[in-house]
């Protein structure tokens, strides 16, 4: 007997539109246009550069490994770093036209909080929410090592000189490392609360933190050696921590010294979240969790130094008038605060060439984007709006979205703004004020749209005008379900005030002058008075049965024509928040509140299957129209897709970093779309890629090994290692370990063909003929130069021991060809740093080790060039 064939669906791919910025406390400016620079801003899993002159998103780089958390650019090389919820942290090439990364690094276990380009942008340096600090190198595209030392989330990161690091944590401490012999030389422990940000001012003389209380705290760094500080020399912060400033030692040896000065207070009492100063250290911006943003004005040495000569001669002319000291509040002044009409997420400085104007670049919560000019002089702060960004975008939870019936337009709603979108382009073609928006539907003709408010008003909108036309006073609460009739003649609104009302459409003629014209109208027919309130409604499409879920849990039916009682459908233990019924009239699915999907039968009533679906409440869900697919939305932040003849799940689309609040399928059944917590809207179109149930469960299980894998090779990873092991390393391994028994094999039969002293030699494998190779060691090599940088010193870790002498001795035989002798050498390296000890205590290796020193006579010839060509490029940048 033949079997079965599988049954085959159809992949949905998603696309984020709707959004600005996230909320995250990252953005940035990149000068193109002096007067109107890029606005680089996170867009969850993505990042956006918008031109502020045009307001047009330019470009979106694509992002795969989760939402952004930290960005930084570097102008040097025109690379754009991204720090990612997983850990990862992506590089993109800004001058290139590719939107994906150009290399993705891993080597934080949790989120990246804060990066950083050293002053020759060739190091990049992440903090962690894991409490590590790692060092890469961009040119190679590798981990350096990690600094360790801090037990809480990283916060901020700064460099005091070209060797010296300064870090902030939540820790509540403020460390200084010295990059040289990578290790904490002092930490300053008198902070009660966590630091959250910190700024390094005038030449690196004045430290500036931010913490949870309504004070700055000012420290002097001196550069000189044998100054005293406040805290100790080792990182080894349990022995030496004394109250207030006492705890002193001395520091000869410490390449910078830290000293207490003081305190600075803010206006506001909430903490901060940021303190950014400019490149000339004039302007410093305290960034809070309120929705202002504090300007202090630094002065300089010659500012101050006129300040006292002029209170000399005051106090010279009054002799009985004590001369004032010149103090912090003198140094470092307050000027009125930069207000804006949402909480500030993140905030970027960029000082304008030829001027001494600084550009502020504001993200908002409210899914905005401002740009300030800022004018400083002695004694105060001119502020000016320079523009505001015109993205269409809603400003908090999109609450509902719906298709219109010729599926062209899509609706979405949130607190105070209805959107209308173009399903193709996906750009918004209308938008006004709102109610607080809970549910919508076009009505017939797609000319106007129907909202459910939260007020429990109805409000009806002409799309052609954008305007409010009518305001239904329909009910006294939320007004939770919208529903057309399937005949197209009016519509049933569900409250929580526990009544379902009917309404029907009605033109009325409207005299304007001497013009007249139609107006639609909907008038109130019937009402239906129930025992709850009312959480979700349906028409059968047959025009049969209501639906009307209830806050009892219960789902009642009612016959349409006479809304008599028909039955009740009892099983969910919590509210249900949703349902829908099939195209065909037999089956009607629920969504409720305890996680669970229940499939009814419309003949008897009767519960086909209970699904544990979700981690959390179902807010929508609707069947693929003429089939008996469902896709469900939850606040677990996943879509899912059901086959409810099968009673499985077919696929889970994650996407969104929030609540997903309301689901809208096309009539077509080709796109899905999403609105969530994260204030943004995402697109989910059918593609031709085909998915298989059974290679689907592989694909899981495969997954829950790779990581069971990863955690493994985690826990064999060296602590000061950059980079962690990833599912590219485990592939990079196999490869490896493949290629290797190659070579033994090809090594074993060339041995065997000297030794019986055949005339014809044995053929290659033909993996090496077809990957037109003329040796087994230049097809390993082709392996090896396949792999990235950032996977091949992960995957070295992980080999066995038992190959290191075979590949010690291919390592050789590159090096004396004079293969790809930058990756050779870095191989052996880091081949004898891991393995030392086993090394020294193997004979074999000893032995072959000391016939390698000969060809390394090579790599001196390499370093000699390497050398002169940096030599003769620095004389022409002096030249130039």
């Amino acid at each position: 007997m033949a079997s079965k064939m599988a049954k085959q669906y159809q992949k949905y791919c998603g696309r984020t539109f709707g959004i600005a910025c996230s909320k995250r406390n990252c953005c940035a400016l990149l000068r193109e246009d002096d007067s109107h620079p890029t606005a680089v801003v996170p867009a969850l899993d993505n990042v956006a550069l918008w031109n502020l002159r045009t307001h047009e998103c330019e470009r979106v780089l694509f992002g795969e490994e989760g939402q952004v958390t930290a960005l930084t650019c570097c102008s040097t090389y025109s690379i754009l770093a991204v720090g990612h919820e997983s850990g990862s942290i992506a590089l993109w090439d800004l001058s290139s036209s590719d939107n994906s990364a150009r290399v993705v690094l891993k080597g934080h276990k949790s989120a990246v909080n804060c990066l950083l380009f050293d002053g020759s942008s060739a190091v990049l340096v992440s903090g962690g929410q894991d409490g590590c600090v790692a060092l890469w190198d961009i040119l190679n595209d590798a981990g350096l090592y990690k600094l360790i030392g801090h037990k809480a989330a990283i916060t901020s990161i700064s460099l005091a000189q070209q060797n010296i690091l300064v870090t902030s944590s939540k820790d509540s401490f403020v460390k200084f490392w010295d990059l040289d012999t990578q290790h904490c030389f002092h930490t300053i422990v008198d902070h009660r609360s966590e630091v959250w940000s910190f700024e390094i001012l005038k030449d690196c003389t004045r430290l500036i933190t931010g913490s949870s209380n309504c004070d700055l705290r000012v420290y002097q760094l001196c550069k000189e050696a044998g100054r005293d500080g406040d805290g100790d020399g080792d990182g080894d912060v349990e022995g030496d921590i004394k109250s207030g400033n006492e705890a002193k030692r001395k520091a000869a040896d410490q390449p910078i010294s830290c000293s207490y000065l003081g305190t600075v207070r803010k206006m506001s009492h909430d903490r901060v979240i940021n303190l950014k100063a400019d490149v000339s250290s004039r302007l410093l911006l305290c960034h809070t969790t309120s929705s202002s943003v504090e300007p202090f004005i630094v002065r300089t040495e010659e500012e101050l130094s006129v300040l006292n000569k002029k209170r000399l001669k005051k106090a010279r002319k009054a002799v009985k008038l004590k001369v004032k000291q010149l103090s912090l509040e003198d140094e470092i002044v307050k000027s009125p605060p930069l207000k804006c009409p949402a909480k500030i997420k993140s905030i970027s400085l960029l000082n304008k060439q030829m001027s001494n104007e600084i550009q502020v670049l504001l993200c908002l919560a409210s899914n905005e984007v401002f740009l300030w000019t800022l004018a400083v002089s002695k004694s105060s702060v001119e502020m000016q709006l320079s523009l505001k960004l015109n993205a269409p975008a809603h400003p908090d939870d999109v609450r509902t979205v719906a298709f219109s019936s010729d599926d062209c337009l899509i609706a979405s709603g949130s607190s105070n703004k209805i959107h209308i979108w173009d399903r193709t382009s996906l750009q918004s073609v209308a938008s006004f004020s709102a109610s607080y928006a809970l549910c919508s539907a076009f009505v017939p003709g797609n000319k106007y749209l129907l909202v459910g408010c939260k007020s429990g008003k109805v409000e009806m909108f002409d799309l052609g005008t954008s305007s409010l036309i009518d305001t239904l006073e329909s009910h006294s609460q939320s007004v939770w379900a919208l529903d057309i009739k399937p005949d197209r003649t009016g519509f049933v609104t569900g409250s929580a005030d526990s009544d379902v009302k009917f309404w029907d459409f009605e033109l009325s003629s409207v005299k304007n002058g001497s013009l007249q014209h139609k107006l639609l109208k909907a008038v109130l027919k019937r009402t239906l008075k129930m025992t709850g309130d009312v959480l979700a409604l349906k028409h059968s499409p047959n025009s049969k049965h209501l639906a009307v879920a209830l806050l009892d849990s219960t789902v009642k039916l009612f016959y349409c024509d006479s809304l008599k009682f028909c039955f009740s459908l009892y099983g969910h233990r919590l509210p249900v928040l949703c349902l829908d019924i099939s195209s065909d009239s037999t089956l009607l699915v629920s969504g409720s509140a305890d996680k669970n999907i229940k499939i009814w039968g419309l003949d008897y009533g009767d519960c086909h299957r209970s699904i544990f679906a979700h981690d959390s409440s179902i807010m929508a869900l609707q069947f693929v129209p003429n089939t008996h697919l469902v896709f469900s939305a939850s606040k677990d932040k996943t879509v899912k897709f059901w086959d409810v003849d099968n009673f499985q799940r077919i696929d889970s689309l994650q996407g969104h970093h929030g609540d997903v609040w309301c689901l809208a399928v096309s009539h077509d059944g080709d796109s899905i779309v999403t609105g969530s917590h994260d204030c943004s809207l995402r697109i989910w179109n059918r593609s031709d890629e085909i998915l298989v149930l059974s290679e689907e469960q592989d694909k899981e299980t495969e997954a829950v090994l790779n990581e069971e894998l990863l955690s493994s090779m985690n826990r064999k990873t060296t602590s000061n290692t950059a980079a962690i092991p990833t599912e590219h390393t485990i592939q990079a391994v196999e490869r490896i370990t493949e290629c290797m028994e190659l070579y033994r094999a090809e090594s074993a039969k060339l041995s065997e063909y000297k030794a019986s002293s055949k005339a014809i030699a044995p053929p290659m494998d033909p993996v090496i003929v077809a990957s037109q190779c003329q040796s087994v060691e230049q097809y390993v090599l082709q392996v090896f130069k396949r792999i990235s940088t950032s996977d091949l010193e992960g995957a070295l870790l992980q080999i066995p021991f038992s190959y290191v002498y075979d590949l010690v001795q291919l390592l050789k035989t590159w090096i004396s060809n004079g293969w790809e002798i930058e990756m050779t050498s870095r191989c052996l390296f880091y081949l004898l740093k891991i393995n030392h000890k086993q090394i020294v205590a193997t004979t074999s290796l000893t032995l072959l080790f000391q016939e390698l020193q000969e060809s390394l006579s090579l790599l001196t010839e390499y370093k000699k060039r390497i050398g002169f060509n940096i030599a003769a490029i620095k004389f022409c940048q002096r030249q130039i």
